[in-house]
């Protein structure tokens, strides 16, 4: 049996474009003598398609889409796998259909619903029933298995494969002998590994061929990484790569046991935050470059790195696409100064350096005159540079349609350590679920690839936000390596904050914690582990305001695809007052 497997990217609504680049797909397939083509999960309408499922037009586009492809493939022997919507009634359902000879010849939907993390299928979708198959306009709609030339064929969405009681074995047991996931599975860290594990370990139990099609591209904060595997008897027997768009042509009884290749972690996570930038910029059409603010720190840096992969995957002059501002103030030293205009030489992209220190004195006035004091407070001093900076970037936007990449990581936006209407803005954040310990290696990263001199001397640097005199990030807050240590034992494992110190204490003796701060005296932990806890609680209200960013953990700080946390809420649960 000779398959084709697509691993498209599809745009959420492009029902139209999504149906062609399908079509181009199968037809490829076709001419290569494929006895079943592939495709991924929603792949007519996009994945994922949220509250727009609940449009009854943009179901019923698919719906007409899907005759569209049988009635192209009328005279050939291919069946096809396609994901799409259906609604029946008042219900709409996630599903795959299966066609051949310009017939539809069934319609699974999926059964099990995700409703944790990034996902939210159960809101506005709702679920096949076990062993229950009924009609939809004439078509069989349910539990089906398909009698094909190759065995009896199951199809499955995704989900269905992930839970430990789902559809497959109960298929098995009617009788398939083939089982097909129609995926859209994003990336985050620990899913490849995890992936190739279930594959593994849901064929070794069933005792049949899995075959699995994930989608790849970026859509919103989400990223998927494509890539398409086949399994047979706790066997991994196909591998495809990851990241790029491709359609794979394999004979199935002539596959043999591969082994997958290590991890590149950090590459990996390049390529996700390149991908994300290059979609959002791509997809939404609403941009024709690409601006950052350039401090001279390693947000700005990395965020400015990722940007000139973009140009590169778009064919983009880096000088003509992407565009580095640098906007000093008195407190910015030479040294960032001359890293962001190193940095942005040796990219080769297009770099201004234009101050800010009159406009600040301007706002200074007009702060102490709106507030009717003399003395304006530290506070104010500093998010009045980062919010003048945030003004010239969305007037830039504004002038030139760019699209202007916030450069936060997640460690500071965590503990409020951002200005709203200042740093916390921008159009897309790819960094802002990075931690600055992984910003921090992500930098030494490309250092090492493309031996720059302005990263070296970057890496050498104390991060500073230079919006006063002196300042020192560690300082203001606490070492990053501890910060983050308190963000995921407090926010990742939901610790109490005594658990919490329990476990850095086990984790970072004494003469540890003197490493991380020349300046750190015996007890600080317990003061550090309080100020995190106290400052993620009240900095709430802030995060939420954030622009979009990218998905890359299960511990992502984004409201609407992981911490749906109350923005008003007491301190007292935190019990500090006994810690």
């Amino acid at each position: 049996m000779k398959l084709g497997l697509a691993n498209l990217n599809p745009t959420v609504g492009a029902i139209r474009s999504n149906t062609e680049k399908l079509l181009s797909a199968a037809r490829e397939f076709e001419s290569s003598g494929c006895d079943i083509a592939v495709f991924s999960e929603m792949v007519l309408g996009g994945y994922p398609a949220e509250d727009l499922v609940l449009w009854p037009s943009f179901v019923e586009q698919q719906w007409d889409a899907l005759h569209e492809i049988a009635e192209a493939f009328e005279d050939s022997k291919m069946y096809l796998a396609v994901g799409l919507a259906v609604r029946r009634g008042e219900r709409v359902y996630n599903c795959a259909a299966l066609l051949h000879s310009g017939k539809l010849l069934g319609i699974v939907p999926k059964q099990e619903l995700p409703t944790y993390s990034v996902f939210y299928e159960a809101r506005t979708l709702s679920p096949g029933v076990r062993g229950e198959v009924t009609e939809y306009r004439g078509v069989p709609f349910g539990d089906l298995l398909f009698e094909t030339p190759f065995g009896n064929l199951a199809l499955e969405v995704c989900e269905d494969l992930w839970v430990d009681d789902g559809p497959l074995l109960s298929r098995v047991q009617r009788g398939a002998t083939l089982s097909i996931n129609l995926s859209a599975s994003p990336w985050r860290l620990g899913v490849v590994d995890s992936r190739r594990e279930l594959l593994i370990s849901r064929s070794r139990a069933a005792g049949i061929p899995l075959i699995y099609v994930n989608q790849v591209g970026g859509n919103d904060g989400l990223v998927f990484d494509g890539s398409s595997l086949i399994a047979r008897a706790g066997e991994l027997l196909l591998e495809t790569p990851r990241w790029q768009e491709q359609r794979t042509v394999v004979e199935l009884k002539t596959l043999a046991p591969v082994r997958s290749a290590p991890l590149a972690v950090y590459d990996d996570m390049v390529a996700a935050l390149t991908l994300g930038i290059e979609d959002y910029y791509r997809k939404t059409r609403a941009f024709k470059c690409i601006g950052v603010a350039l401090s001279g720190g390693k947000d700005s840096a990395l965020t400015l790195l990722l940007a000139c992969e973009v140009a590169k995957r778009l064919g983009k002059s880096p000088v003509e696409f992407v565009f580095a501002f640098s906007m000093p103030t008195r407190f910015n030293s030479d040294s960032t100064r001359n890293v962001a205009r190193t940095l942005a030489q040796e990219l080769g992209v297009s770099f201004s350096e234009l101050s800010i220190e009159d406009s600040v004195e301007l706002e200074r006035n007009a702060a102490r005159r709106l507030s009717g004091s003399d003395k304006l407070t530290p506070l104010t001093e500093q998010n009045i540079q980062a919010r003048i900076r945030a003004m010239r970037m969305w007037n830039w936007s504004n002038q030139t349609q760019g699209l202007w990449l916030q450069t936060g990581n997640m460690s500071e936006k965590s503990v409020g350590y951002t200005t709203i209407g200042g740093d916390l803005s921008g159009a897309y954040a790819p960094i802002s679920n990075v931690p600055k310990t992984v910003v921090t290696a992500l930098v030494a990263h490309y250092q090492r690839k493309l031996s720059s001199r302005a990263l070296a001397k970057l890496l050498a640097l104390k991060p500073s936000a230079e919006l006063a005199a002196n300042q020192e990030d560690e300082r203001d807050l606490m070492p990053y390596p501890i910060l983050d240590a308190c963000f995921d034992l407090f926010a990742g494992e939901k610790l109490s904050v005594a658990e919490t110190y329990e476990k850095l204490c086990a984790r970072f003796d004494d003469d540890a914690l003197k490493k991380l701060d020349p300046a750190y005296q015996p007890g600080q932990l317990r003061e550090w582990v309080r100020k995190f806890a106290r400052l993620f609680v009240v900095s709430i209200y802030k995060w939420v305001q954030a622009p979009q960013g990218i998905h890359v953990s299960d511990l992502d700080l984004d409201r609407e695809r992981a911490f749906q946390l109350p923005v008003v809420q007491s301190l007292e649960w935190l019990k500090l007052d006994e810690f």
